[in-house]
């Protein structure tokens, strides 16, 4: 019987550690800022306006994506007046275009429908670990630095 428990205990133990879950001690990664320089963050929007102009979104790779959705959150969420008036032209407004034009919000859930909503009525995907829109945690946007 004692076997059986602790054959249950660690049964379930592991369960929660392929899952995600935690046991409260360690250090939750979802809490840290992704602190990227705003010449990096020019480098993907850049990319992410080519392919987006030039691939459908089945055709762009997971971790491209993970990108585009840290652009779209980034710019979105942004409390920093000059940052917010900046992305209101020139490059960031075109990759907002190209995102409004891509329907990108309603077109994802199609190549990702392995997806849960996430606080503030958003999107959580799975696969790539990363929120979209709603409120997003510090995983799924970028810090961005002078």
């Amino acid at each position: 019987m004692i076997r059986l428990l602790g054959i249950f205990i660690l049964m379930t133990f592991c369960n929660s550690l392929i899952n995600g879950q935690t046991t409260g001690n360690e250090k939750n990664l979802i809490d840290r800022p992704v602190i990227i320089k705003m010449s990096h963050f020019d480098s993907i929007i850049n990319k992410s306006i080519s392919l987006l102009s030039t691939k459908d979104l089945a055709q762009i790779s997971d971790s491209d994506h993970v990108s585009i959705i840290k652009v779209i959150n980034t710019i979105g969420f942004q409390n920093n007046n000059a940052l917010k008036q900046k992305f209101s032209s020139g490059i960031y407004d075109k990759f907002l275009k190209l995102i409004d034009q891509k329907d990108y919000r309603k077109n994802i859930i199609k190549v990702y429908p392995d997806w849960v909503p996430n606080r503030g009525m958003g999107f959580y995907f799975k696969k790539l670990n990363i929120e979209l829109d709603g409120t997003p945690h510090y995983f799924s946007k970028f810090e961005l630095k002078e």
